[in-house]
Formats: C-alpha cells, sequence, structure tokens
C-alpha cells in the first residue's frame, strides 16, 4: 500500500470514528484533519468533500459485507436452506451490531439511502446474487424447484427486507430477529422445494 493509500485509509477512519460518534451533519472537514493530524487544505486533496469520504466509507462496508456473503456460498456442506438463511442472518448480524454499537449509524444510513440510491441499489443487488446462487445450487442439486432463479431471489430479499435495513430493525432484540427471519426463510423454503 502506497502512501496516499495509507494516508486515505487513515482519513476514512478517522472520519468515519467522527461519523458514528458525533453523526454526519455535526462532523466537519477541519475536525476530521486535526483527527488525522493534518491541514484542512491537505485533506481536500484527497477528498473533496466530507461526502466523498462517506460514499467511499460505505462502498467499502458494502464490499466487507459482500465478502462475508460470499464465503458463505463456499462453505462446505450446506444446504440450500441452510445458505439461504446464513446470508440473511449474516445481514441481520452485520446491522444490529451497527446499530447497538453505533449511535448515529441510522443517520448515516438515511443520508446514504437518500442522497446516493445508486451505492444502496449495487448493495441490494449483490445481496440478491448472493441469495441465487444459493437458490440455484438448490436446484442443481434437486432440494428447490424454482422456476426464475433471479425473480425468486428478489423475493426472499423483499420478503426479509427488514433484517437487512437497520432503520426497520429498531425496537427488537437480536433473538426475536433472529427468530423472525428464521421462521420467514423456513416458510419460503418450503415453499420452493422439489414435490
Amino acid at each position: 500500500m502506497g502512501k496516499n493509500e495509507e494516508t486515505r485509509e487513515l482519513i476514512i477512519d478517522s472520519a468515519r470514528n467522527r461519523f458514528l460518534q458525533y453523526g454526519f451533519n455535526k462532523t466537519t472537514m477541519a475536525e476530521i484533519a486535526k483527527d488525522c493530524g493534518m491541514s484542512a487544505s491537505n485533506l481536500y486533496r484527497f477528498f473533496k468533500d466530507k461526502n466523498d469520504i462517506l460514499v467511499e466509507m460505505t462502498e467499502r462496508c458494502f464490499r466487507d459485507t459482500e465478502n462475508c456473503l460470499r464465503e458463505i456460498l463456499r462453505r462446505p456442506g450446506m444446504s440450500a436452506a441452510e445458505r439461504i438463511k446464513a446470508l440473511v442472518l449474516e445481514k441481520l448480524h452485520i446491522n444490529y451490531d451497527m446499530i447497538a454499537n453505533e449511535p448515529k449509524f441510522n443517520e448515516i444510513v438515511m443520508y446514504i439511502t437518500s442522497e446516493r440510491s445508486d451505492i444502496v441499489c449495487r448493495h441490494k443487488d449483490a445481496l440478491i446474487s448472493s441469495i441465487a446462487e444459493a437458490v440455484a445450487e438448490g436446484n442443481r442439486n434437486g432440494e428447490l424447484e424454482a422456476p426464475d432463479i433471479v425473480k425468486t431471489a428478489d423475493m426472499i430479499s423483499k420478503a426479509t427486507i427488514m433484517f437487512g435495513h437497520p432503520m426497520l430493525m429498531n425496537g427488537y432484540s437480536l433473538q426475536e430477529l433472529e427468530d423472525s427471519a428464521t421462521e420467514i426463510i423456513e416458510t419460503l423454503v418450503q415453499g420452493l422445494r422439489r414435490r
């Protein structure tokens, strides 16, 4: 990793800490620069504004989540139903952890959702693609019978949207959310089982 990339990492990490502690709206570029031990003018060499920092931070977070989902798809010895459940529960755990430990997380989610829906849509498509891969595996091994794999994956994603959307999880315990996700996945998979 080169010096410029190291500096970008430092900026993103510092901004992330500040955004999640004080909120995106209350954070200034000058504060981020100070946290990095640099001048604000130097910070602007790397990012044009805090929106750009937040976008890169979000894209990296989404990539990390997508890597976790791909790891689930590579695990040996799982049925398609187990994989689908594991994908939904992994997304739930990642988001629940952020809600529980980061007081300003919802502010960031609201900003990204309203201002950069393109990033959110790409991430949603990656989740649907992971589910589709699990459904296709179920079709191949005879466990499932889904005539339209992508449409089926999209429907599973829509039916479980609350477990991947932090603002919809507020007010529920992790156990309640896990139980609900498990029941929904089991019901959906039951309808897809080969008869």
